[in-house]
């Protein structure tokens, strides 16, 4: 995200703007879990969680994938095998021990069972919410009205509340502190992802390393050597240039050809992913090469598509392919990519369907809108924004304010676009309308402290919106 707020590659005014005022869903492939109170208990935690789920969109963590845990989740899905599989899958877990609540130590442990990388932290003045165990259904259980008022929850003292704290190691975080200061939150969580990060690698390699072992038998030795070469460049993108990508890439193709085995597909896609990394670092201004990262990228992910048999796989690929070629349009052939990423989505959608796997299916929705409404600037405006609403409104079916609060906000400002847009051509007041009130919307989530600019995109969004209104 934080990469397409600052995209101001192109060179032309008119692709920036577009560029800027529009939110591609794009989330990394390890999940990275937060586990807190919900705001019911701990009324400050946006002003925590908005910042430290910034770090992992920021173009230092690309690969990873926000996924927050919290009371507001579905009980069955919360304690049930649904978070079992999260906790073993996940990479890292963010812990904001705020509040106190049973959900979170209970998730604490199991992460930590499971020998998880973990961050842990506690603001300045943390309290466990003590009151909320008296309260059930309204009833303060033996306590007379008054009594409850006067209760003071205490302060967190996390020391004296566990009896083991051997190797645990928590971080203070202060949630009044400015922007740049050591305190912050993102500050904190920024600094200490970079102290495990190289733990989080080795963890990824080796997990990649064992599911592949059977697949790859001769060459295994010189296939683990590759596999290790892609995951260290995954996660610092500093020490890799388009030449040691083209090498990574004909090894593997010589591995297949030796040992007659064809490599998993996730090994080619990671390779693809660091093509659009290398794009992504590349001074604005040197278009041409940009473009040719992109399309080295495209030509992985097509090719791809003519050797993954397995369907769950391939939409996978597909919504890649839609993404690298959304991107690539901001450069050349913006009308043609633009149609290509939408057929890429509307390929994935065929396997991502709401019912068996929401999240993918709505993530793509999203993205299926937001290149229809960029086509809409070219071509058919009524038609694609249309189209582009259909989609936001049906991802907004499980991006729900309660349970996906950032991922709502997102997806109503570029519904807000939608139908700002539309109304440049028809039902001016109605759309303008439907615009001002998306926009809204995403700005109760994007608040100016929490989210800085993403609360000035928004905001601009709206502001622009009602000067046409008004014109």
């Amino acid at each position: 995200m934080d990469s397409d707020i600052e995209q101001t590659a192109g060179g032309v005014k008119k692709r920036q703007d577009v560029q800027s005022e529009r939110i591609l869903d794009l989330k990394g492939e390890y999940p990275v879990l937060f586990i807190f109170s919900d705001k019911k208990h701990v009324e400050y935690i946006e002003t925590i969680l908005g910042p430290i789920e910034g770090v992992l969109f920021t173009k230092d963590y690309p690969q990873f994938r926000p996924v927050r845990i919290s009371e507001d989740t579905d009980c069955d899905e919360h304690f049930g095998k649904s978070f079992e599989e999260l906790a073993r899958t996940c990479v890292a877990a963010i812990v904001v021990l705020d509040g106190g609540r049973p959900n979170v130590w209970y998730e604490y442990g199991f992460l930590r069972a499971l020998d998880k990388p973990l961050i842990l932290l506690q603001s300045k003045g943390a309290t466990i919410n003590v009151k909320a165990f008296y309260e059930y259904q309204n009833r303060k259980s033996g306590l007379t009205e008054g009594q409850f008022e006067k209760m003071q929850n205490p302060n967190l003292g996390y020391f004296s509340f566990l009896s083991d704290r051997a190797g645990v190691r928590i971080l203070t975080v202060d949630r009044r502190a400015k922007w740049g200061t050591k305190e912050h939150p993102y500050e904190v969580v920024k600094s200490y992802m970079d102290k495990i990060k190289s733990r989080i690698m080795d963890d990824v390699t080796e997990s990649k390393v064992e599911s592949t072992e059977g697949s790859v038998v001769v060459h295994f030795d010189r296939y683990r050597q590759l596999l290790s070469q892609v995951y260290s460049y995954r996660f610092d993108v500093s020490q890799f240039d388009g030449d040691d990508l083209k090498q990574c890439y004909e090894e593997a193709k010589a591995i297949e050809e030796e040992s007659g085995s064809r490599l998993p597909s996730e090994t080619y896609t990671s390779m693809a992913a660091l093509y659009e990394t290398l794009a992504e670092r590349v001074d604005w201004r040197d278009v041409k090469k940009i473009a040719n990262f992109k399309r080295r990228a495209i030509g992985i992910y097509e090719e791809l598509m003519d050797t993954e048999y397995d369907v769950n796989k391939r939409a996978n690929v597909q919504v890649r392919l839609g993404n690298c070629l959304y991107k690539l349009a901001l450069y050349e052939d913006e009308r043609e990519n633009r149609k290509k990423a939408i057929k890429a989505y509307q390929e994935a959608l065929k396997v991502y369907t709401r019912q068996r796997f929401p999240m993918d299916y709505a993530m793509t929705q999203n993205n299926l809108g937001t290149a229809y409404s960029t086509l809409a600037e070219v071509e058919a405006k009524a038609a694609n924004c249309k189209k582009a609403i259909k989609a936001y409104q049906e991802a907004l079916k499980v991006y729900t304010r309660q349970r996906f609060p950032m991922d709502y906000a997102m997806t109503q400002n570029n519904l807000g676009n939608a139908y700002s847009t539309l109304a440049e051509v028809e039902a001016k007041a109605a759309n303008c309308k439907k615009a001002i009130k998306a926009y809204q919307e995403a700005l109760k989530f994007f608040t100016e402290r929490e989210y800085t600019e993403l609360h000035r995109l928004v905001a601009s969004n709206l502001a622009r919106c009602l000067s046409f209104c008004e014109s």
